[in-house]
């Protein structure tokens, strides 16, 4: 919803303010604003389409202290007496961050440069130093400056996709593959954490799922199925009568439990593995943009950075900005990234797309 028209459904007036968020992006204020009051309108147009809105309604006029669209829309409230929102991060003020990696010399040559300082990147990088490669990970912003320190911490099985619909548009064999992928990354974060020795609150504390519909529920009972028949793989249906022994309330339709999914504090596993990676002879280079990729000759290649020119045999690409990715490296390049990534050795086969990596 763009901001023109959500300035229509948004108001202050001298004794309330009115939010309006869809009900994806609703939150609960009843708990910490008493006097507040919400309800569906379901009148309010957007582009022909009947959408299903929460208005709230609070009576602090003068607690509204900004309001700010960001495609969901959003009030920052600060009601007398109550601590004031806070728009930063909680996992971010967990660690300290003014024990950085210290500012080094981005170097003329290594083996890798790994572009990005997020998991994937420090990942990566971590393992390939290890071999004994010199590996320098390039930064635009700090490390984990996304999502990688910005996340729910979460470390869950399965993919985006259920598994119904993953089998429907990959086969059962490579689902079975990708499915497997998604259990033994949970390992492997844990064998980071216990290896590297990073403080990060790792715990196996399993997730719930909750079904808000009736069909919600049948639909989880149909993946449990799914799951044990072509994956082997259990989890536990639980009835809305046995929600109480989980969430205290029966107000859902019911839920699936997956007694594999972990937890963590994503701003101190990120964190933790950067020092990993120093241990490892990795170099670190923080606020250094790549804005240019380049051949040079059939061996390597050059990367133009804000903070000068470094030749590496291979690159490890891993941003979250996958256009960027396309403008500033081609198609030849991400596939050599994804083969370097691999291990694997040769001349790289016909390119790839990006989709496919």
């Amino acid at each position: 919803m763009d901001t023109a028209k959500a300035g229509r459904y948004v108001g202050c007036h001298s004794r309330e303010v009115v939010i309006v968020v869809t009900g994806r992006h609703y939150w609960d204020l009843s708990a910490w604003i008493p006097s507040l009051q919400s309800a569906h309108d379901p009148n309010i147009e957007d582009g022909g389409v009947v959408l299903r809105w929460r208005v709230a309604r609070v009576s602090w006029p003068e607690a509204v202290s900004d309001i700010a669209f960001d495609g969901s829309i959003q009030a920052v409230i600060n009601p007398p007496g109550l601590t004031p929102f806070k728009q930063t991060s909680f996992w971010a003020e967990t660690i300290d961050w003014s024990v950085r990696c210290a500012r080094q010399d981005l170097p003329e040559t290594a083996d890798v440069a790994v572009v990005g300082a997020g998991l994937t990147g420090l990942s990566a990088s971590r393992a390939l130093a290890k071999t004994g490669a010199r590996v320098a990970v390039i930064e635009a912003e700090s490390v984990g400056w996304g999502a990688s320190s910005r996340n729910g911490g979460m470390v869950l099985t399965g993919l985006k996709l259920p598994v119904g619909k993953l089998v429907a548009k990959y086969g059962l064999e490579v689902s079975r593959k990708l499915y497997a992928a998604s259990l033994s990354s949970i390992d492997c974060v844990e064998r980071i954490v216990s290896e590297e020795g990073i403080d990060c609150d790792f715990v196996r504390s399993r997730h719930l799922v909750v079904a808000c519909k009736q069909a919600h529920f049948d639909e989880f009972r149909r993946s449990a199925e799914e799951l044990a028949r072509d994956f082997q793989y259990e989890v536990r249906i639980v009835a809305r009568h046995e929600l109480p022994s989980e969430i205290g309330s029966e107000i859902y339709y019911g839920g699936l439990v997956d007694e594999a999914s972990a937890g963590v504090n994503p701003a101190k596993y990120v964190a933790g593995l950067a020092r990993a990676n120093e241990r490892a002879g990795a170099t670190l280079h923080e606020q250094t943009r790549v804005e240019r990729v380049a051949r040079a000759g059939v061996n390597g290649f050059h990367l133009i950075t804000t903070r000068g020119k470094l030749w590496a045999r291979d690159i490890f690409v891993a941003t979250c900005d996958s256009s960027a990715a396309q403008e500033n490296y081609p198609d030849r390049l991400l596939h050599h990234c994804h083969r370097a990534a691999l291990g694997g050795a040769g001349s790289p086969p016909q390119p790839a797309k990006q989709n496919d990596l």
